[in-house]
C-alpha cells in the first residue's frame, strides 16, 4: 500500500498548527490557567484594598469605581486566552516577515507507505518509520503527524478527500 499527497503549506496552516499545540500542550495550559489565577487573585486584592481604603468615604464615587474595576477585572480574566492567541499569531508573522520561517512554507509531498512516511520539501526529504510516529492529531483544518512531542507533519484538509483525512487519521491504528 502506498498513498501520496501533494500540498502547498502556508502561514495560514502554520498558525493553526501553533494554536491547537497551544489547546493541546499540557504545560502551555497548565501556564495559562495559573495565569488566570494569578489575574484574579490581584484584582481581588486590589478591589478588596480599594473598599478597604476608601471606607466610611464618599459611597458615591467608591462603588462606581470598584464596580468598574470589578468589570475591567473580569474582562481582563475572560479574554486572556485570545489575548494569548493573537500575541503568537502576531509573533508567527513577525518571524515569517523576517524570513526565519521560510523553509517551512511552500510544496510538500507525503508518501505514506504501510510500514514508514517519507515527507519531502525544498529543504530535503526525510522518513519516519511507522513505530516512530508519536500521534496523529487534528484541527478544524489540518491534519498532523507529530514526530516527535513539539513537531508534525502538518497536511492541510483543503488538499484532501474524507476518505483521505479517514485514512491519515487510522494509519497508527
Amino acid at each position: 500500500m502506498m498513498k501520496e499527497f501533494k500540498y502547498k503549506l502556508e502561514l495560514k496552516d502554520f498558525i493553526d498548527f501553533q494554536l491547537h499545540y497551544l489547546k493541546i500542550n499540557s504545560q502551555i495550559k497548565s501556564s495559562t490557567k495559573k495565569t488566570i489565577v494569578i489575574l484574579a487573585v490581584i484584582y481581588i486584592l486590589l478591589i478588596a484594598f480599594m473598599i478597604s481604603f476608601f471606607k466610611g468615604e464618599n459611597y458615591l464615587i467608591i462603588i462606581p469605581a470598584i464596580l468598574l474595576s470589578l468589570l475591567f477585572s473580569i474582562i481582563q480574566i475572560k479574554t486572556y486566552k485570545n489575548r494569548l492567541e493573537k500575541k503568537i499569531i502576531k509573533k508567527i508573522c513577525q518571524y515569517a516577515k523576517a524570513g526565519k520561517l521560510d523553509g517551512v512554507f511552500g510544496n510538500k509531498i507525503l508518501t505514506i507507505y504501510e510500514d514508514k512516511l517519507i515527507f519531502k520539501e525544498d529543504r530535503g526529504e526525510m522518513i519516519f518509520n511507522k513505530p516512530y510516529i508519536k500521534k496523529i492529531d487534528f484541527s478544524e483544518k489540518s491534519i498532523f503527524i507529530y514526530t516527535d512531542d513539539t513537531s508534525a507533519i502538518i497536511v492541510p484538509k483543503i488538499y484532501l478527500s474524507k476518505e483521505d483525512i479517514d485514512f491519515l487519521l487510522s494509519y497508527l491504528t
